[in-house]
C-alpha cells in the first residue's frame, strides 16, 4: 500500500478502509444474492467472498475440496495476481 500511499499512517487508513468494504461485500453479513446488482457485481472481485463462500460449504454443507475447487481456484488466481503486483511494484528504500 506504501506505492499508492507515502505515509505509514495513510496506508493503514487505506488499508483500514479496503478491508471494511471487503468484509461488508463478502456476503459474510449480508447474502450477495440480496444485494442490489452493482454490488454483487463488486463481490466478483472480492477474495473474501470465494472464501467465506468455500467455508460455508465446508463447514454448513459438509462438502470436500471438490465442491469447493472453484473458490479454491479463484482463490490461488487472486494470489497470483496480487503476489506478482507485489513483486513488480516493489521499491527498495536506499
Amino acid at each position: 500500500c506504501e506505492v499508492v500511499v507515502s505515509a505509514a499512517i495513510g496506508s493503514m487508513l487505506v488499508m483500514w478502509f479496503c478491508m471494511v468494504c471487503f468484509i461488508l461485500l463478502s456476503g459474510l453479513f449480508t447474502p450477495v444474492r440480496s444485494m442490489p446488482d452493482w454490488a454483487q457485481y463488486l463481490t466478483d472481485i472480492n477474495p473474501m467472498r470465494y472464501f467465506i463462500d468455500a467455508m460455508r460449504i465446508v463447514f454448513i454443507r459438509g462438502g470436500g475440496l471438490l465442491e469447493i475447487m472453484s473458490q479454491f481456484i479463484a482463490l490461488i488466481s487472486f494470489s497470483i495476481v496480487m503476489g506478482t503486483w507485489a513483486v513488480v511494484s516493489y521499491r527498495k528504500n536506499d
